[in-house]
């Protein structure tokens, strides 16, 4: 027979079980474990979907993009028009709609939902975004924008390496450990460009 939902009593909120799988299933997408985060989000005790809250919702559409597409777009378009949402959303279905071609659906949400890009985009996500967008429409103007933000990532990157370099020869272990962190956090950044 078919599952019986659990619901959202007050004892499932008590255990934070919801919680947990949510940040169990972030942490292995992070990693690119795609299948332990499915895993993670299936091990959830059973709920229908109008009853999931936003991060579930949210973490459920970005686990069903490749297999489909349709009903992640579906679910990522649901939280954006019914907020709260997690901060991500706006974002996550942005770039998703990049990725599968859809620039021009992309284009739009941005114009019809820009009270929402400074509150849920980074000025370096934005710029991203904005590039990856014209890539269909411009493409001189697209890769010219995207040579601008890879400059300024390398500029940056060269001057962590720099401060990395300086903090080994004063040999000042928690100078280092930070340099080296800022380096990390800036590749993250460069990456998807």
């Amino acid at each position: 027979g078919s599952l019986r939902s659990v619901g959202n009593s007050m004892t499932l909120q008590e255990t934070y079980l919801v919680e947990s799988f949510n940040l169990r299933s972030a942490i292995e997408y992070d990693t690119n474990e795609i299948e332990k985060s499915k895993h993670a989000l299936d091990s959830m005790p059973y709920r229908k979907e109008e009853e999931l809250d936003p991060v579930t919702l949210h973490n459920q559409a970005l686990i069903c993009m490749d297999d489909d597409a349709t009903t992640g777009f579906r679910k990522l378009n649901f939280l954006l028009s019914n907020p709260p949402f997690p901060p991500e959303t706006f974002g996550n279905l942005l770039l998703l709609q990049c990725k599968y071609g859809y620039h021009d659906l992309a284009a739009d949400i941005l114009a019809e939902n820009s009270h929402l890009t400074f509150s849920f985009l980074t000025e370096n996500m934005f710029e991203y975004l904005n590039a990856l967008i014209m890539i269909s429409t411009t493409p001189d103007e697209s890769f010219r924008k995207f040579d601008v933000l890879a400059t300024k990532h390398i500029e940056n990157l060269r001057k962590l390496t720099k401060a990395i370099s300086d903090a080994n020869a004063s040999r000042q272990r928690d100078a280092i450990k930070d340099a080296l962190n800022k380096f990390d956090d800036e590749l993250d950044r460069y990456i998807p460009i």
